[in-house]
């Protein structure tokens, strides 16, 4: 009957004061100990060993592993294991080399933090990430400027396809009447609620929808009506518009050979009419309604 290796060196592992020499001669010791035989083990362990399974009487030949220079076994792989951080065994069994590691249960509570830590430090990097622009704009008129651009954000995505958007861009109204010109600022919301697959990367997207909101930089624009005007004669603002459109729009997924700078592109037109508009063709019968809609166009760039 052979000795276990755990019955001349485990209890100084797990004291945890073992030197890198005494851990040397304790290894050594287990080697010599293990050709050697031993006393007879009690009826209870004898009793133990035959109910263990087969595999687990097969002979065992323990192998002395070295030590690094901070004292750590040198595991058959190329790590290193602390005996500090709990017992281990180290055999070869079958040809093979193997070993088992106990860890404390007071490390477990490190390991709950370090997962919550990884976790925190992923949400807060998909919050970041979620506040990165996915795509460009370029518009022509619009009740937003003779020209804007701007980005913006593609989500609910459903069948593969975007189904919302939210853009933010800014407009240029050149000098005409006026002194100078004027800059706007827009904040828009799109909704797509059905696209076609053409073939070929095309998609056509039959009704486009949405709503935004414009506000036109300068002193000559204001929110509340002035003093100097009689109390209730501008009852609307001159500086924000609230305008609502319909449209359509086609677009080209870009396949991924051909990338180089977006991953589609997509060509659109709105048809778009604001509140003071509204406004206006409701009292007034003499206006029609293609005095009040306003015709754009643009392009959009998805760049991932």
């Amino acid at each position: 009957m052979k000795c276990a290796i755990s019955d001349l060196f485990l209890p100084l592992l797990c004291s945890g004061k073992l030197t890198a020499e005494a851990l040397r001669l304790a290894l050594l010791c287990a080697v010599v100990a293990a050709t050697l035989p031993c006393q007879a083990q009690p009826a209870e362990a004898e009793a133990e060993i035959q109910a263990a399974p087969a595999q687990a009487n097969r002979p065992r030949r323990y192998v002395l592993l070295p030590l690094d220079d901070d004292g750590r076994v040198v595991l058959p792989d190329g790590n290193t294991w602390d005996v500090r951080d709990g017992p281990a065994l180290f055999l070869t069994a079958g040809g093979e080399e193997a070993f088992s590691r106990t860890t404390p249960p007071a490390a477990a509570p490190a390991a709950n933090k370090s997962q919550k830590y990884v976790r925190r430090i992923e949400r807060y990097r998909n919050l970041w990430n979620a506040l990165i622009p996915d795509h460009g704009i370029l518009q022509y008129a619009g009740s937003m400027g003779a020209v804007s651009t701007g980005f913006g954000w593609e989500y609910g995505y459903y069948g593969g396809f975007r189904h919302f958007s939210t853009d933010i861009q800014l407009g240029l109204i050149p000098k005409f009447s006026d002194a100078s010109a004027r800059w706007t600022l827009t904040l828009k919301e799109d909704f797509y609620p059905a696209f076609i697959h053409l073939g070929r990367g095309f998609y056509f997207l039959p009704v486009t929808s949405g709503m935004y909101i414009t506000t036109v930089f300068g002193s000559d624009y204001w929110t509340k009506e002035p003093d100097k005007y009689p109390k209730g004669y501008y009852w609307f603002s001159t500086r924000c518009r609230l305008n609502a459109y319909i449209g359509e729009e086609i677009t080209w997924v870009i396949p991924d050979h051909r990338r180089r700078f977006a991953a589609a592109v997509a060509l659109f037109y709105e048809l778009s009419v604001n509140d003071f508009g509204l406004v206006q063709y409701a009292s007034n019968s003499y206006l029609k309604l293609k005095d009040i809609l306003h015709l754009s166009v643009g392009l959009r760039t998805q760049w991932f």
